[in-house]
């Protein structure tokens, strides 16, 4: 298979380090270790990142059922055997003031250090982006942790068009 040919969301796509392919409940575990890897990076951010020794587990459990969920969305980078990245989303229902009744949501994208620079997050996002217009969804929110500079540069490079600020209050 040619890394620039496009196989769509259902099958695999390879980019020059990683081949992207929709994740199955198999790829939970080892989603969810990257995933707490995710959050141990993004701690010096914030402590809201903070989670708990067992929460792998727990997201493992969640990610097991995407697979098989219409509204759910994993996908994962895999070279030799071992998975390299992930993206996670989903569709949600918005309430029915608003003109456009469902948005994309992703929730989070992870690309192991050594295999980042090299195009596999731009292929895990523009395959999550087919997934998206295949269900008739007009657009996708992104969370990115505002202090993490490179990622924010990565989410402008990918078009990324800010509209809304969300922040956290702390009531004590």
């Amino acid at each position: 298979m040619d890394a620039g040919q496009n196989f769509g969301y259902y099958g695999p796509v390879k980019t020059m380090k990683a081949t992207i392919r929709k994740a199955v409940a198999d790829d939970a575990t080892p989603v969810a270790q990257l995933w707490q890897a995710l959050l141990h990076h993004h701690l010096p951010y914030s402590p809201c990142f903070e989670i708990a020794d067992n929460a792998a587990i727990g997201f493992s459990d969640h990610l097991r059922k995407l697979p098989d969920d219409p509204a759910g969305l994993l996908l994962v980078a895999e070279t030799e055997g071992r998975l390299v990245g992930f993206l996670h989303g989903s569709i949600l229902n918005r309430p029915p003031c608003f003109t456009i009744p469902r948005q994309g949501q992703i929730w989070d994208l992870f690309v192991l250090e050594q295999f980042r620079h090299q195009g596999v997050a731009r292929e895990l996002v523009n395959r999550a982006m087919e997934f998206f217009r295949e269900k008739g969804i007009r657009f996708v929110d992104v969370r990115i942790a505002t202090r993490n500079e490179a990622a924010l540069a990565f989410w402008k490079k990918m078009g990324l068009d800010p509209y809304i600020t969300v922040g956290k209050l702390e009531p004590c």
